[in-house]
This record gives structure tokens, sequence and C-alpha cells, in this order.
């Protein structure tokens, strides 16, 4: 008799743990599901009688566009997006060559941003900014 007990205890004691272990799993997921999911930012800024509108995402810009619309607004315009670092990187590769006939000063012209403490990304849209990627032309 002693001998089921230890082993229904026993089985018990396991599921117990499995139980436990999908928990944790669970947490995990939940974890990266809010870190991953950024909610949807709008800021509306008034100018002129023109508003502006920030969002971090397509789904924002189309829901503030439909309540504008809602609204009676005459007219909803959407501005151009900011470009991404690699396509902006990819349009200094493509002056760079066309220029020096490598992206080898690209490279060094980036690496030197590095050094002095900023981040590839702010460092390619600096010399993206300043133009110094522009071909001149005569």
């Amino acid at each position: 008799m002693s001998y089921v007990i230890i082993v229904i205890l026993f089985f018990l004691g396991l599921l117990t743990l499995w139980v436990f272990l999908f928990g944790i799993l669970l947490w995990i997921l939940a974890v990266v599901y809010a870190i991953k999911s950024d909610p949807h930012r709008i800021f509306i800024v008034a100018e002129d009688g023109k508003y502006a509108v920030y969002a971090n995402s397509d789904k924002g810009l189309n829901m503030a566009a439909g309540f504008f619309t809602s609204l009676g607004a005459k007219r909803v315009t959407p501005v151009g997006k900011e470009p991404d670092v690699e396509e902006l990187y990819d349009e200094l590769v493509g002056r760079y060559v066309s220029t020096w006939g490598s992206k080898w000063k690209l490279k060094k012209e980036i690496k030197s941003l590095m050094d002095k403490g900023i981040s590839r990304e702010e460092a390619i849209r600096k010399i993206y900014s300043e133009g110094k990627g522009e071909v001149a032309t005569a």
C-alpha cells in the first residue's frame, strides 16, 4: 500500500514540476512579447492651421488619417518616411564608389566618427546629412 502512495506522489511531483516549468516558459514569452510589441504612439502638432502627425507605425498613421477624415479634414497627405540607415549607407556607397572608386573612404569616415563615441547609424546619418558623400558637379 505504501508503494502505491509513493508512486502516486512521485507522479504528482513530476506533474507539478512540468506545470511549473510551463509557467516559467509562458512568463518568459510574455516578457518577450511585452518588449517586442511597442504600442502605437501618435504625436499631433498644429501649426498655421495644419496638423502634422508623427507616428511610430503605419497603423498609427492610418488611425490618425481616419480620425482627421472623420473630423472633416479636406485633405490628408502622407509625407515621405525617413529613409532607413541601410538605404542611406547604400546611397553613400554608390556616391563614394562613383567619386573615389571604392567605399574605403566612406568606411574610414564612419570609423573616425565611431571612434568619437557615436554609433554606426548616427555616423551614417551625420555623413549623409552633412553631404560629405555628394558628388560635385561643374
